[in-house]
């Protein structure tokens, strides 16, 4: 338990590195920021030795199957740059960075755990709140708050389960997401949190058939939506020629506008890029991007100078997974979240981790539009997210159950749930 408790401290230093970049002082240096994985790495593998996770596994064989091969595609792509696209210090720089990002998920097991993860956020919630406050005086603007809070985001939906002070300081939390406008993806990512939470406060309307039809939905939707996109037939990115600009002037900076297409350019670039260098299946390999024009020229004269004129990753998780590992990686990579939402919604014993299972899809389906890709707090949560889902011992909590490990997280006593092995 020792690691565990390790481990909440790590997730403290991986809050300051997620927002470092945002700060006055910029004191993250990278070889720091790997030895910090490194440790996370370290610890994750010897609490996976302690809470002997192999019931878990024998209990989810599909998504174990999808995970084991997984996480062997990623390792091999990334020593296909190591061995044939690497160069220079900044290709092989990304073909580490970009593991770490790729490597979260493979812990998957470790985070299903609900003492782990019952710890390791307690953790956080104990001293995170006061990093971030610290933070703000350090120039941490609201405009990055989303890369502050995933937590918040991740145990948000369940607020009507929260104590009275507990749902103060969410509600503190979800309220700042607001305050700028012009933060498309966090306003985005706290008004998904809160609509999930209200849904379980009026569950009793709320049927589980109807959350069966919302993960096909949920899964189906983005596929047909990019499907027509690349056809021509339909481009959901344009949002100004389907709706007046006029109706949400209120909400912008004049000189900004909320409806631009900040989108279909890049996917542009990810896709010719792929079918004029030939990588559509196994991708490009970890250590290389995807040619850029907007972006690439610019990187290649001010930052790598090494006449590559590519961006190693996107603001899309999805595209950038694709450029990375090719179609089948990112087949891979979104059973991971599509099998997990489906063992949530349709193998659960309670009415609460089926809500998350809508969370992760939510999350997948958003994936296609933002979300980089990054070794930060922002995407180990969703990981914690998808174990909860994938877990055989949240699955099978009772209503009552799950109620005290939320609960859990914010106190010292012990955990007051029967947990099954």
């Amino acid at each position: 338990m020792k690691n565990i408790r390790k481990l909440g401290f790590i997730m403290l230093l991986i809050t300051y590195f997620s927002l470092s970049t945002f700060l006055n002082f910029y004191l993250s240096i990278e070889v720091i920021q790997w030895i910090v994985y490194g440790f996370f790495t370290y610890y994750l593998f010897f609490t996976s030795r302690n809470l002997q996770v192999n019931g878990e596994q024998a209990r989810t064989k599909t998504f174990n199957w999808i995970l084991i091969f997984y996480a062997s595609f990623v390792f091999i792509s990334f020593l296909r740059g190591i061995f044939f696209f690497a160069g220079d210090y900044w290709t092989y720089k990304a073909s580490f960075t970009n593991l770490m990002a790729l490597s979260i998920p493979f812990f998957t097991y470790v985070y299903a755990n609900p003492i782990f993860l019952s710890r390791v956020l307690g953790t956080w919630f104990k001293w995170g709140p006061l990093l971030i406050l610290l933070l703000f005086f350090a120039g941490f603007r609201l405009v990055n708050f989303q890369w502050a809070i995933g937590p918040f985001f991740m145990i948000g939906i369940f607020f009507p389960l929260l104590a009275q002070k507990w749902k103060f300081i969410f509600l503190l939390a979800f309220l700042l997401c607001f305050f700028e406008f012009d933060a498309r993806s966090q306003l985005i990512k706290g008004i998904i949190t809160a609509l999930i939470a209200f849904f379980i406060y009026i569950d009793h309307y709320f049927s589980l058939r109807r959350l069966k039809f919302i993960y096909f939905v949920l899964v189906f939707v983005p596929i047909i939506l990019l499907i027509l996109g690349i056809s021509g037939v339909f481009n959901v990115f344009e949002l100004d020629a389907y709706i007046d600009s006029a109706k949400v002037a209120g909400f912008q900076k004049e000189d900004e506008n909320l409806l631009a297409d900040t989108r279909t350019g890049l996917y542009s670039e990810v896709i010719s890029s792929a079918v004029n260098n030939d990588y559509i299946l196994f991708g490009r390999s970890l250590a290389r991007g995807n040619d850029s024009e907007l972006f690439g020229l610019e990187l290649n004269s001010l930052v790598t100078h090494n006449g590559l004129v590519e961006r190693s990753s996107n603001e899309m998780a999805l595209p950038t997974v694709f450029t990375w590992t090719g179609l089948v990686g990112l087949f891979l990579y979104s059973l991971l979240f599509l099998s997990s939402g489906y063992y949530a919604i349709f193998r659960s014993n309670n009415k609460y981790v089926p809500y998350m299972g809508i969370y992760i899809l939510v999350y997948w389906a958003y994936s296609w539009v933002e979300n980089p890709i990054d070794f930060n707090l922002s995407n180990i949560c969703i990981w914690f997210s998808i174990g909860m889902c994938v877990s055989y011992q949240f699955r099978m909590m009772n209503d009552i159950q799950f109620k005290g490990w939320v609960n859990s997280i914010f106190s010292t006593r012990r955990l007051n749930f029967i947990h099954t092995q």
